[in-house]
Order: structure tokens, then C-alpha cells, then sequence
């Protein structure tokens, strides 16, 4: 909310997420600057891990609100949505049996990991963290140095 109030100058997050400001804005972002691996975690009790929408169809999943716009072109066929404002409580749900499965990228579903089983082969979809600023010469520049920083980095490798 922030940064589509115009609070603040940039933000690490997916474009899909960021981007829904007012018709005519106007954004820079960077190159990719990390990827996430989204799978679908159940309690290791449940049996065999999802590795598809598919089998997920007719479960209730929940999401993480903050990544709800980037996953609703994956979660459109699933029979029910239950969006939480973190996956601590999307661990809740799915312990108390309010949910079937969660949604999630795995570097936040690290500290619940040992409780958990995903299927680590078939991630749902990767997505990639840009950072994503409002268009004035200021936040162009640091957007270019970025971009450097990050190519020397890659050269690094």
C-alpha cells in the first residue's frame, strides 16, 4: 500500500503484485534480482504431496494475501481460496484442518518445514523478485546501478 500510495520510492516484489496502480502510472524495474519456487504443502501426515493444480482440484487452499494477484491465475480452478495475512497463519489453518493445502513460496515456508511435505520437483510456478520503483530520474538511477551491481556480480560466478 505504500508504495502504490506513492509513501515510498521502490519495492522488492513481484511485478504482478506491485504493478496495480491507476491507469497512466508509470514504473521502472529491474532486472530479476532472485527467484521463488511456489509448490503446494501439506502436513507430512496427509500422505503423498501435491505436485499440480490438478491435484488440487476440490481441495480448499490457502494463500498468502500479499502474493494473492501473482497466484490467482493458478488458483482459478481450485474449488475454494482461503487468503491469510501469513503463512504462520496458513500453518494454523492447515494444522486446525481449515484448509487442505497451502500455496506458498518455499523461503517462506522454511520455519514450518519439518512439519511439511511438498513435492521439491515440481514447483507450481517460479517467480521473480524485481525491484519495482516509481518513475522519476532518482529512482532511474538507482535502477541502473543496480543493474550493474548485479552484472558484475554475474561475471563474478
Amino acid at each position: 500500500l505504500m508504495f502504490s500510495h506513492g509513501d515510498v520510492d521502490c519495492v522488492l516484489d513481484f511485478p504482478e503484485n506491485s504493478v496495480k496502480g491507476k491507469d497512466g502510472d508509470s514504473y521502472l524495474q529491474s532486472p530479476p534480482l532472485s527467484q521463488y519456487p511456489f509448490y503446494f504443502f501439506t502436513l507430512i501426515e496427509s500422505g503423498e504431496p501435491l505436485s499440480s493444480i490438478e491435484e488440487a482440484e476440490g481441495l480448499v487452499v490457502g494463500i498468502p494475501r500479499r502474493h494473492e494477484f501473482y497466484l490467482a491465475r493458478f488458483a482459478e480452478n481450485l474449488k475454494t481460496i482461503e487468503l491469510a495475512r501469513s503463512e504462520e497463519q496458513l500453518f494454523k489453518m492447515l494444522q486446525l484442518n481449515r484448509i487442505d493445502a497451502i500455496l506458498a513460496a518455499l523461503p517462506y515456508m522454511e520455519a514450518y518445514r519439518e512439519r511439511l511435505r511438498f513435492h521439491s520437483a515440481s514447483p507450481i510456478t517460479t517467480a521473480a523478485n524485481h525491484l519495482i520503483c516509481h518513475d522519476t530520474e532518482t529512482n532511474l538511477k538507482l535502477l541502473r546501478f543496480v543493474d550493474t551491481t548485479s552484472a558484475d556480480q554475474d561475471g563474478d560466478s
